[in-house]
């Protein structure tokens, strides 16, 4: 076996462990003895041993009292495979009740150094492979969780439409539980309908999405939906701070787009739409697409509107409004 093995040997009520001792460190294994379980409990962790053993007693019925117990305080606090050394006996009582509590092990006396050495080792092989197998196991973890990433996001960072969808109805379902607000800010920048160019409007929502995600809060999430708009999901903001907020993203992404077309804005490119919702007593808060197109960007003005599912309750009320486009003069 590769690598330096380390085994804990544990006296059970003051039995003798020298010969146990004696056999394992013949083998090269480094054996600490410890005294009592709880001394191996309190010690087990740093030592980063490999394997437990249980000298166990001679005494039958302490034995039959004293292993499921030792094994099963051992096993709440350690992640170490354990061998139980105990007589044997005509009943399965004592091995039974020591395996369902835990052990993984249960070797009888008289000892065969041979044996006790090929079990040992075993032991200690079975925690190193669970121990890889935890390794791999919290790196595919990883590695699902960046490849989620990788896939719900565009190269801006943005999440995707999918992803929005489903942060939205969590997001409603927050607001519904709390009473608290949630809006939605939806930016649409249309310079290449503005001057012709196809690629425009790509350029330019990069640039703003990147610029957008830096000036915002930490808990507003971006996502770019399937044509191409901005959306930022703002959870906690009421209608003055999603208003404040719009503004905000309404400056940044203009300036984005004089970065990225210079003078050649000239003309109305970039519009905000705003949708706000009042979780306070709503069972009948919109669904996340309905919020969506409610912050579909307008030139018109202001406007309160009424969810059709929420009339008979006021304070049940989304509003959607637009921000003033960006200019730059020619």
């Amino acid at each position: 076996m590769s690598g330096h093995a380390r085994v804990l040997l544990v006296a059970m009520r003051g039995a003798p462990t020298s010969a146990i001792e004696s056999v394992l460190a013949a083998d090269g294994i480094d054996v600490v003895v410890m005294p009592t379980v709880k001394d191996a409990i309190v010690r087990g962790a740093a030592l980063d041993a490999d394997a437990i053993v249980l000298g166990g007693t001679t005494d039958r019925a302490r034995l039959d009292i004293d292993a499921a117990a030792c094994v099963r305080s051992l096993r709440a606090r350690l992640a170490v495979p354990i061998a139980l050394i105990a007589p044997p006996h005509d009943g399965t009582r004592a091995r039974t009740a020591t395996l369902d509590a835990g052990a993984d092990d249960v070797i009888e006396l008289p000892l065969r150094p041979t044996e006790l050495v090929a079990r040992v080792r075993l032991l200690v092989r079975l925690r190193r492979t669970l121990a890889e197998l935890d390794a791999v196991a919290s790196r595919v973890t990883e590695l699902s969780a960046e490849v989620e990433q990788i896939a719900v996001r565009d190269g801006t960072g943005a999440y995707d439409a999918r992803w929005l969808e489903l942060k939205s109805g969590e997001a409603i379902e927050r607001a519904r539980r709390y009473g608290q607000p949630l809006s939605v800010i939806r930016v649409r920048i249309a310079v290449g309908s503005v001057h012709g160019d196809a690629d425009g409007d790509e350029s330019a929502l990069r640039r703003a999405a990147l610029a957008v995600q830096k000036a915002l809060r930490s808990t507003d999430l971006v996502a770019r939906l399937e044509n191409g708009e901005l959306a930022i999901l703002a959870p906690g903001a009421d209608e003055r701070g999603s208003g404040v907020l719009a503004e905000r993203v309404r400056s940044i992404a203009c300036v984005a787009v004089a970065q990225t077309r210079g003078s050649r804005v000239a003309r109305e490119v970039v519009t905000v739409g705003v949708a706000t919702i009042l979780g306070r007593d709503g069972p009948m808060l919109p669904a996340p697409r309905e919020l969506l197109e409610m912050a579909a960007p307008s030139d018109m003005g202001a406007e309160v509107v009424d969810l059709p599912t929420a009339k008979s309750s006021p304070r049940l009320r989304a509003r959607a409004s637009s921000v003033p486009a960006c200019r730059k003069s020619s």
